[in-house]
């Protein structure tokens, strides 16, 4: 795709069309199995929590889910899981106190993703929005109680110019956090730059392109990554 749209924005510029093809040409020359995506999967289990069946069993169904994903991490170490609707997590922390630790723990190493922002996974159809929004208030207020820093991404885009990502991120709640943003892919370096993507300050990238961020109450950032 990103050779598609180099290809694809030399017509408008007044470029030859053998430029294009140049531009295409590495990719058209792959054979047939030839890896050119990393693909990144997050394990995630849907539960409803009160559809077909009382609330009574989705509780110990909740249990269930959360133990055997503690079990696969221990046998698989590069698994990840996410898991929205933090009434979900309430139910673990009153009744499983001893998994919910553990599920802690694991949100805290980045294991554990926690997803979303209202309180369950709703049905928009009947709640007016007064209620729509008082999930998202009071989800978000649990997971910021539970598990710390509140920094949205807000945006993902391709750079203007180059091979690289940007990525806009700000600090939703009024109050001053540190970060570690961790990305799948390989980043050969990393910028802060201002809105019109000019370079500020050149970031430290830490093993595994992981990157170290301060912000102060409500500020917004705005990262360039330039990926191998």
């Amino acid at each position: 795709m990103f050779a598609l749209n180099r290809a694809g924005s030399i017509f408008p510029s007044g470029g030859d069309d053998y430029l294009a093809r140049a531009e295409l040409a590495k990719e058209l020359a792959k054979k047939g199995g030839a890896p050119s995506l990393k693909i990144s999967a997050v394990g995630h289990a849907h539960l409803d929590l009160a559809w077909l069946w009382p609330v009574r069993e989705t509780i110990p169904k909740g249990a269930r889910t959360f133990a055997t994903v503690l079990e696969l991490m221990g046998r698989y170490p590069e698994y990840i899981y996410g898991a929205s609707q933090p009434q979900l997590y309430l139910w673990m922390k009153e009744y499983y106190p001893e998994l919910y630790q553990k599920i802690k723990q694991k949100v805290k190493v980045g294991r554990i993703e926690p997803l979303g922002a209202s309180w369950v996974e709703f049905d928009t159809n009947i709640p007016c929005g007064e209620s729509l929004v008082r999930q998202i208030l009071f989800g978000k207020r649990f997971f910021k109680q539970e598990f710390g820093p509140d920094v949205i991404i807000e945006s993902v885009k391709k750079a203007e110019e180059g091979n690289a990502i940007i990525l806009r991120l700000y600090q939703s709640e009024n109050q001053t956090e540190d970060i570690l943003l961790k990305c799948n892919f390989s980043v050969k370096k990393a910028e802060e730059t201002n809105l019109m993507e000019e370079s500020l300050e050149i970031l430290a990238i830490n093993p595994e392109s992981s990157i170290r961020l301060h912000f102060e109450p409500f500020e917004i950032k705005t990262l360039k990554l330039t990926i191998n």
